[in-house]
């Protein structure tokens, strides 16, 4: 009886083990074809969006692109609108030429009586401001 024990147990044994092996080898191609399907549908809902994404991505980069190059103009002829605007007139070029070539002849004595008188009738023309400004904030708001 010992002997048939045996032999029935190597037997159901033996029988389990390639049940088992058959059951697993089912089992993982029934989860691959399903995982498979799963992976392919996915792919498949999510490949539009992310081409839908890409072109947006794309027209954003276009459009930022095209603003950046705008904003560049743009701040290019400001400045050189604001630097034209900026600069002096071509009269005080002339005058501070002439100024020079003053200085060259001028002694010091001149040189210092010509900046004298320029600081006088530049404190004159100040004070004449200053009366200006005083004269217009009287209580009528500056209409005579």
């Amino acid at each position: 009886m010992c002997a048939e024990f045996a032999d029935d147990y190597r037997a159901v044994a033996g029988e389990a083990k390639s049940g088992i092996s058959l059951l697993a080898s089912e089992t993982r191609g029934e989860l691959r074809k399903h995982f498979n399907q799963t992976k392919q549908a996915t792919e498949e809902t999510l490949a539009p969006i992310h081409r839908r994404v890409r072109e947006l991505t794309e027209k954003q980069f276009t459009r930022r692109l095209y603003l950046m190059a705008f904003g560049v103009v743009f701040g290019i002829l400001i400045t050189a609108g604001m630097t034209w605007l900026a600069q002096p007139s071509p009269y005080i070029y002339r005058d501070a030429a002439n100024w020079r070539s003053f200085r060259e002849v001028m002694t010091d004595d001149q040189l210092k009586r010509a900046n004298q008188i320029i600081k006088e009738v530049n404190e004159a023309e100040k004070a004449a401001e200053d009366q200006k400004q005083k004269g217009d904030s009287g209580g009528n708001g500056g209409l005579r």
